[in-house]
């Protein structure tokens, strides 16, 4: 009885030690559906910290490198799961000041487009 309560504290201690370890990609449960997608993908949820409704599944192709995207209105947290610089604008033409996103850097919360402003991105390579 010793030993299954001893190896449960172990199974319990060496996940937390592992979730705390991947802390690097965001955990939370309304990340799951952006998660099971490999690199090539951007999300965007309406609320912060990866909450509220998936608003934005955009899957990278080759020919969209560089190209100016639409963004459905509404988005508050977002994770770019691609291998490219993504930059976000407050424009619909890609123009102005971006909030620039590193490959795979998620944001739980937008600073300067916190008022669910941003309306366009795009991919690059710097």
């Amino acid at each position: 009885m010793h030993t299954r309560t001893a190896l449960r504290a172990l199974a319990v201690g060496a996940a937390t030690a592992l979730t705390l370890a991947l802390g690097a990609a965001p955990a939370q449960a309304g990340l799951q559906h952006c998660e099971h997608h490999a690199n090539g993908k951007v999300c965007g949820w309406t609320a912060q910290n990866y909450s509220g409704y998936p608003v934005l599944e955009f899957v990278y192709w080759p020919g969209d490198l560089g190209q100016c995207q639409g963004a459905p209105a509404g988005i508050s947290s977002m994770w770019n799961r691609t291998s490219y610089v993504l930059r976000t604008y407050r424009s619909t033409n890609c123009t102005g000041t971006p909030l620039v996103w590193s490959p795979n850097q998620a944001r739980a919360s937008m600073p300067g487009q916190t008022d669910n402003s941003t309306r366009t991105f795009r991919l690059s390579t710097s």
